[in-house]
């Protein structure tokens, strides 16, 4: 399974403009424990993911790495995992924005934009 972007639903007023990253029916986020620039993380308009097997982590979680805007990479792990990870704050976050702003119009927007949250 590849990871993909999805968009949040622009009715939304905090979220609008915003993706999370899915992969098959998994749902992802950010933690601040891999992520020391929460909680405003910020991805690549075109990233290209990296996916990759922690096995320390509740046995063997698939964890997906993705390059931020500044060209550092960011790391997320499936919600359902969050917070397993020693006794840190319980920061994360699911919505990022991304590099550039998302477009309003369907008109030669990517693949990936109007995918919605369910």
């Amino acid at each position: 399974m590849e990871p993909v972007r999805i968009q949040a639903n622009p009715s939304v007023q905090d979220d609008r403009g915003r993706v999370a990253v899915q992969r098959g029916p998994i749902l992802y986020c950010f933690e601040a424990v891999d992520n020391a620039r929460l909680p405003e993380p910020v991805i690549d308009v075109n990233p290209q993911f990296t996916v990759r097997r922690e096995a320390r982590l509740l046995g063997d979680v698939v964890m997906v790495e993705v390059a931020a805007g500044d060209g550092s990479r960011l790391t997320a792990v499936p919600f359902y995992a969050r917070g397993n990870r020693g006794d840190g704050p319980d920061e994360y976050e699911v919505w990022v924005t991304q590099e550039v702003a998302v477009p309003d119009s369907h008109d030669g927007a990517p693949a990936w934009l109007y995918r919605p949250y369910r």
